[in-house]
């Protein structure tokens, strides 16, 4: 999910309260348009006129995380989007957003959610049930 400015939730007050490096805000902005196809580290540190080094180290400072562990965060924000709004399977969801490797996806997924991805659909499309509703019969509704 995004905010107004556009950016991934949090990303913007993290950025700006730490006095974040304009470069590193554009690398992060380069990886969040192309996140299927990301360049490699040293390409996007380049593209930004820092060292691949000074460039982690600001995603840490700002993000929390590597270059590439932002990457891999919005790739899984993007499929877990995917996937609840229904507009893709788990293999589609997972190609779309640059993962070559479906068991891969799912590990990265898992860590991340709590769930696999089959289990995370199948969780959206049970409705939830509510343990004080009883059916006609006096049983729970199974």
């Amino acid at each position: 999910m995004r905010n107004d400015s556009g950016k991934h939730p949090g990303e913007a007050a993290k950025a700006a309260g730490s006095g974040a490096d304009p470069a590193v805000l554009a690398a992060a902005s380069i990886l969040r348009q192309d996140m299927e196809t990301p360049p490699r580290l040293l390409d996007l540190a380049r593209r930004v006129g820092l060292s691949h080094p000074r460039l982690n180290r600001g995603f840490r400072q700002c993000f929390g995380t590597t270059a590439f562990g932002y990457l891999r965060i919005l790739r899984l924000e993007e499929a877990r989007r995917l996937l609840t709004e229904g507009k893709a399977s788990v293999t589609d969801a997972a190609y779309s957003v640059g993962y070559q490797s479906l068991p891969s996806f799912s590990r990265a997924f898992s860590d991340r959610f709590g769930l696999c991805p089959l289990d995370f659909l199948n969780r959206l499309r049970r409705p939830a049930k509510n343990p004080g509703t009883r059916s006609v019969s006096g049983k729970e509704p199974g």
